[in-house]
């Protein structure tokens, strides 16, 4: 028997005393209540890695629980004590929502109770589902089956199908029976499973290999988030297709990321979803990009904008910005980045030969992207294979400032909306001779007048 000490965790200390009520109220009642999925495999994972990193992984952002009871059954217990809601089609899936106040703050977290339940129709994220008092039934229909474990309150581990804590200690990633006949139920597990292998650094079960290389087309289809076509019904969201990506992406391990990149490839799952072809060189330079963006220069962007900044980097023709604007995928903060690399590439093998890159070339650049230029500096020249010591370098090149404020603008006798017209002409004059003196700027502004 395996029992897990739940209780330690840092991220749940807050609501300890909330838990255990929510415990107590179905012992009350002589029936029991599980945790289940994600916060378990979790956990357990965290129990086979040392005994100092127990309990310590990231917050978890759902807390799911499980019951035999029906859902109107559940809610009568829980209304006597606890604040609770429906969530999404609660009454059909038999999900209520659980306010779990925290002992230290105001900052209270909403957990997830589901009844045992069994799909009897499935279509995309849609299933219809009937009660069940089978906890086998019900870990029958979930995902993987290192997701299909539960935990009784005093933390014994409870593994229906008697495959996922054998599955989950040898970092192998399975499907519940058939894996095709779980992607045609759901074809986000897909993602879903691929964001596993990122996340949790898991190996692909055979059977699952062997599918995913005969995926069906319509599979495929259901991930294109540019299909608009009255011929082909979109059964999966962008929103959710965005939602799994973002995760995949702030995996914390970079290897593990792009091992799981590589395998999708290969599926030909980055294909549908970027319109674009990769090769190994792609990867590898995309890992160093990451690698020092994230651990040598401790520049916080996510790494999903690393890669699509690469992609554009590499293939500016084939994947242009008219093309990734209507990519649903794409964020306004990843637009305003690409438009910004655009700048970048004008000037691109100067940048990579820091030998011909004037001054005056650093100058333009550190003004035109602001904030963001030694994060886009340093994606562009690692995508293009620039050693490390020659990045450090560009990144220390002396630079001129624009020398001209709002204040000399003011003193100027100029307002309102003179002064940011002034800005503007006295900045693009600068852009192109970044000689001018504060002085000889303003010479010409009082010239203009």
């Amino acid at each position: 028997m395996i029992k897990l000490d739940w209780k330690n965790c840092d991220f749940l200390k807050p609501y300890l005393n909330g838990i255990i009520e929510l415990f107590e109220t179905f012992d009350s009642v002589d029936k029991e209540l599980f945790f289940v999925g994600g916060f378990v495999r979790d956990l357990y994972k965290s129990s086979l890695i040392t005994s100092s990193s127990k309990g310590k992984f990231n917050k978890i952002v759902d807390l799911d629980f499980s019951t035999e009871i029906n859902h109107d059954a559940v809610g009568k217990i829980l209304k006597t004590k606890f604040e609770i809601k429906t969530v999404g089609k609660g009454e059909q899936h038999g999900t209520w929502g659980v306010l779990i106040p925290d002992d230290r703050s105001d900052s209270n977290l909403w957990v997830e109770i589901t009844s045992f339940r069994k799909d009897t129709i499935t279509n995309g994220r849609h299933s219809n589902t009937e009660h069940t008092n089978s906890i086998h039934e019900d870990a029958s229909r979930r995902d993987f089956t290192m997701n299909a474990l539960y935990m009784r309150q005093n933390g014994e581990v409870i593994d229906p199908l008697k495959t996922g804590i054998d599955d989950l200690s040898k970092g192998v990633i399975k499907f519940i029976g058939s894996p095709l006949e779980r992607l045609e139920e759901d074809g986000l597990r897909l993602l879903r499973f691929f964001r596993f292998v990122a996340t949790h650094d898991c190996k692909i079960g055979q059977e699952a290999y062997n599918s995913l290389e005969n995926l069906p087309q319509n599979l495929l289809d259901d991930l294109d988030t540019q299909i608009h076509s009255d011929k082909v019904k979109k059964v999966i969201s962008n929103e959710r297709i965005t939602i799994e990506c973002n995760k995949l992406f702030n995996a914390n391990n970079i290897i593990s990321i792009v091992h799981s990149l590589r395998l999708m490839n290969k599926f030909l799952i980055l294909e549908t979803l970027f319109s674009a072809n990769f090769n190994d060189t792609f990867f590898d330079r995309f890992q160093s990009a990451m690698v020092n963006v994230k651990n040598i220069f401790d520049i916080n962007e996510d790494n999903f904008s690393s890669f699509i900044l690469c992609i554009y980097f590499l293939h500016p023709d084939n994947l242009t910005l008219q093309t990734l604007k209507v990519n649903p995928l794409i964020s306004k903060r990843i637009l305003e980045l690409l438009k910004q690399s655009a700048i970048i590439l004008r000037i691109g093998e100067q940048l990579k030969d820091k030998k011909s890159l004037a001054i005056d070339d650093i100058s333009v650049l550190r003004h035109m992207l602001k904030d963001d230029f030694e994060y886009l500096i340093i994606v562009y020249l690692s995508i293009n294979d620039v050693p490390l010591t020659d990045i450090k370098k560009t990144l220390k090149l002396k630079y001129k400032v624009f020398p001209i404020s709002a204040r000399d603008i003011i003193d100027t006798g100029r307002t309102g909306g003179d002064i940011s017209i002034a800005i503007k002409r006295l900045e693009k004059l600068w852009l192109e001779d970044t000689d001018l003196s504060r002085q000889s700027l303003l010479k010409i502004l009082k010239e203009d007048a």
